[in-house]
Parts: structure tokens; C-alpha cells; sequence
């Protein structure tokens, strides 16, 4: 039988700290803990929170919280979590993503834009490139 891929929890910008009372974290937690699965949230929050910068964000995914196991993993991201699932998946072959409240465009505000450069993906989007 094969083993259950590790659900890795990914937030959205400002999951900063303990995430588990924020949004559907805990509870999603709960239920895949409660279904047999390994379940890993970025303890003490995830690292540059606010900004959620690509260089940062995606490194962490991959060495910390999938513990550099990324084929065996299914990246649940939330939000700007949702974005640097699809850019970890860019990069390395994923066992799933789950995308939850995912975007694709900044809307004109610029901490948005910058986070996993969107603005580019936007501007590609629109034949703007």
C-alpha cells in the first residue's frame, strides 16, 4: 500500500505566528490529522509574512516545510500561499496542489504585485509582455 502524501499548509501574507486560529487552518488540520495524514503548518508563522517574497516563501516550502520531499507532498496554499504553490510546482514535481482563494493579478496595489512577481503574470495575461 502506498503511503499518504504529507499535506504542507501554506497561508497567505500575513500568516505570521501560530496560523492554527486563522481562516480554515486548524480545522483543516484537524480533519487530515483525523484521516491519517501527515500534516506540517509553518510553526511560528512563515518567514517574511507581510511581504511574502518568491525568493523566500518558495525555499521554505520546499527545504522546511516539505522537508526538501516535494514529490511526496500535497501543497494546500491559501491566497498568496496559493501562488507560491503553483511556484514551488514550477520548479518541482509536487504530488498535488490544492489552490484555495488563489489570484492571478495584483489589482493595482504594488506589495501585491511584487509578491511572486504578479505583475509580470498579469501583464503576460493581458498581452502586455
Amino acid at each position: 500500500m502506498a503511503s499518504r502524501p504529507r499535506i504542507v499548509q501554506v497561508p497567505g501574507n500575513g500568516g505570521g505566528g501560530d496560523i492554527r486560529n486563522c481562516n480554515f487552518y486548524g480545522w483543516a488540520e484537524r480533519a487530515f490529522k483525523q484521516r491519517g495524514y501527515t500534516v506540517k503548518l509553518p510553526e511560528g508563522g512563515m518567514p517574511d509574512p507581510l511581504r511574502a517574497r518568491r525568493a523566500i516563501w518558495v525555499p521554505h516550502i520546499i527545504n522546511e516545510m516539505c522537508e526538501q520531499d516535494v514529490a511526496s507532498s500535497v501543497i494546500v496554499g491559501h491566497s498568496s500561499g496559493a501562488c507560491a504553490a503553483l511556484r514551488v510546482a514550477e520548479s518541482s514535481k509536487v504530488k498535488g496542489i490544492v489552490l484555495v482563494a488563489a489570484y492571478d493579478d495584483p489589482l493595482g496595489d504594488a506589495n501585491e504585485a511584487a509578491i511572486f512577481e504578479l505583475d509580470e503574470l498579469s501583464k503576460r495575461k493581458r498581452g502586455e509582455s
